[in-house]
């Protein structure tokens, strides 16, 4: 793949490799071990020993001390002058607009407040906040996908951020999708809901329209839901209904749907049920 000398640039700015080479050759020109390194910073020897060997990279706050300890500069720590004034800005609190290419590069060094200032001043889509999501607040994180998704309405985006939402946030989320997309609309997010969260929003649906849209979201909905679901029905004797809540219902539940089938107008549908019922009901 080839990439333009902007992308190669950003790609660079905080390579990890030279800058441990950096933070090397300046501690053996202060005549320093790795391990009186790391109690001038007070760090473990083996986080020094990981940045010299471009294993890993300091964060800020240990990035402002080498350069203070090693009486080196930014720049010359870093090796890329457009990283260097980065993380000065930063570390004066003066959060500057970045690309989404630089939030990737700058995410590791900074501290969670920090990711969510740059977040506020540049995660302006889906895209950019994903990048800072692994290091961003829930609480900031959680009303960021909010603002977006009402704002912009692009369902697919709002959904790469759920595994990094807590659960006040999807329910938040959940019920923005509904009234945009219909319950259908919570397919990918059911694996991350609260189970009577979900079950709610079931329930109203079911009682619109029965279980249509709702089908897919059966696997991930709790037993007194499906049960609650299935003695509706069989209430409205609607046993045909029933038949794709069988995979997930409990054998007493089964035992009574298939007892009611036997006793109504169709009892062959009772074939459709008979790989979900238990041997004591083939007598039913």
């Amino acid at each position: 793949m080839l990439f333009s000398k902007r992308e190669q640039e950003v790609q660079t700015m905080f390579d990890q490799q030279r800058i441990g080479a950096n933070i090397m050759k300046a501690r053996k020109a202060k005549g320093l071990t790795q391990m009186a390194l790391a109690d001038g910073l007070n760090v473990s020897f083996q986080a020094v020993s990981n940045w010299e060997r471009g294993q890993t990279c300091p964060d800020l706050s240990n990035l402002m001390e080498l350069s203070r300890l090693l009486d080196i500069s930014i720049d010359e720590l870093l090796g890329n002058r457009r990283a260097a004034q980065i993380t000065k800005d930063i570390a004066k609190d003066r959060i500057p607009s970045l690309e989404p290419e630089e939030l990737q590069q700058v995410a590791p060094l900074l501290t969670e407040e920090q990711a969510d200032k740059a977040a506020g001043v540049s995660a302006s889509d889906f895209e950019a906040l994903a990048v800072l999501a692994p290091f961003l607040s829930e609480e900031f994180l959680g009303e960021a996908v909010i603002t977006l998704y009402e704002r912009t309405g692009n369902l697919e985006g709002a959904m790469s951020m759920v595994p990094f939402l807590d659960e006040d946030a999807i329910g938040e989320l959940a019920s923005l999708i509904v009234p945009k997309e219909g319950v259908a609309g919570l397919t990918k997010l059911a694996p991350f809901m609260e189970e009577n969260e979900l079950g709610d929003f079931v329930i109203e649906q079911f009682q619109k329209g029965g279980l249509k849209d709702i089908e897919a979201l059966l696997p991930f909905l709790n037993d007194g839901i499906l049960c609650e679901l299935a003695e509706r029905l069989l209430k409205k004797g609607d046993l045909k209904a029933i038949l794709p809540l069988a995979p997930f219902l409990d054998e007493d539940i089964l035992d009574e749907v298939a007892r009611a089938i036997l006793k109504g107008k169709d009892p062959s549908m009772i074939s459709d049920l008979a790989a979900f019922l238990t041997g004591d009901c083939g007598d039913c």
